[in-house]
């Protein structure tokens, strides 16, 4: 729109340019006929008054030269008109020529200008895209460092889950060892206990062989006294009772196992654990009589010795 309107004022200055031109020659062609036409009249007026006083045949000499110069004026005029169209022709082919020079002036400052609008497109483009290249860089470098980020902060937490998993297994391991260490105490005694136990019991089998000791013996640490007979007869039902679960003796053959017994006052099995001896013995030891059926004891006095004793088991 603006291109358009541009022209139009060019093509209007022109076109005014060419009018006023042309106006102005044929002010000049009129002024010019107009003098010579006055001039040729002015000499007629003359040539009247003085052929009042004169005879024909000076007029005949007078007017002969009026004529040539009137025909003079013509050819003057025809020359002055010629030169004038001359003139116009020529300021009209200038006129045509400034006007092309003008358009074509016009179309280079048109065409500059519009390279220089494309250029300044063409140059913002390139900054939008270098600003969106920045742009997609610098979205890369804070994607690098928070995932960096989130690495680092992965690391560090399994680094403490590590050393917080250390401290347990630690813990676990300082527990197991006290607990081995309070398991070997407690097994140390606990034998310690049962050799005297079993010392003690030993004392009182071989008590219950001896002839001097059928009557009575002394059945507890508390002091009860019990039937010698009930004693080993009850402690033979026990042994006959694990041997009625117990295979394949001739494996075992010479072989012993200490075991440690609990029954409650119905003969129940409460417990049964190796003290000592062949460890596959006390096994099968220990499987046989957790399969067998263990009377009840007599009396009190019987059930007192047996309720937490140890006994020896030979196949």
């Amino acid at each position: 729109m603006e291109k358009f309107t541009k022209e139009n004022k060019l093509n209007y200055a022109l076109i005014l340019s060419g009018f006023l031109h042309l106006i102005f020659i044929i002010f000049i062609i009129v002024n010019s006929s107009r003098f010579k036409l006055n001039k040729g009249s002015q000499g007629d007026k003359d040539n009247v008054i003085d052929a009042i006083i004169v005879d024909s045949s000076a007029m005949t000499e007078k007017y002969q030269p009026q004529k040539n110069q009137g025909a003079e004026s013509k050819l003057v005029l025809e020359r002055q008109k010629k030169e004038a169209q001359q003139q116009a022709e020529v300021l009209l082919k200038k006129q045509n020529e400034e006007q092309q020079r003008l358009k074509i002036l016009e179309e280079e400052r048109l065409q500059a200008q519009e390279n220089e609008k494309q250029e300044i497109i063409k140059r913002k483009r390139q900054m939008e895209e270098q600003h969106q290249r920045l742009v997609d860089q610098q979205k890369q470098i804070d994607s690098a460092i928070k995932k960096a980020q989130e690495e680092q902060e992965q690391v560090k937490l399994a680094a403490a889950k590590a050393k917080i998993e250390a401290r347990r297994i630690r813990s676990e391991i300082e527990k197991k060892a006290q607990a081995e260490q309070k398991r070997k105490k407690a097994v140390a005694a606990a034998k310690k206990k049962s050799e005297n136990t079993t010392k003690n019991v030993d004392q009182l089998f071989d008590a219950l062989a001896s002839p001097q000791n059928t009557p009575k013996i002394q059945t507890t640490e508390r002091g009860k006294k019990g039937s010698d007979t009930e004693i080993k007869s009850y402690l033979n039902q026990i042994i006959q009772a694990i041997q009625s679960k117990f295979y394949d003796a001739s494996l075992y053959k010479g072989k012993t196992c200490h075991l440690r017994i609990k029954l409650a006052p119905d003969g129940k099995l409460i417990s049964i654990r190796e003290e000592s001896g062949d460890t596959d013995l006390c096994q099968a030891a220990v499987a046989a009589a957790k399969q067998a059926h263990i009377p009840k004891p007599p009396n009190k006095d019987v059930y007192q010795v047996f309720k937490n004793s140890s006994l020896v088991f030979t196949p």
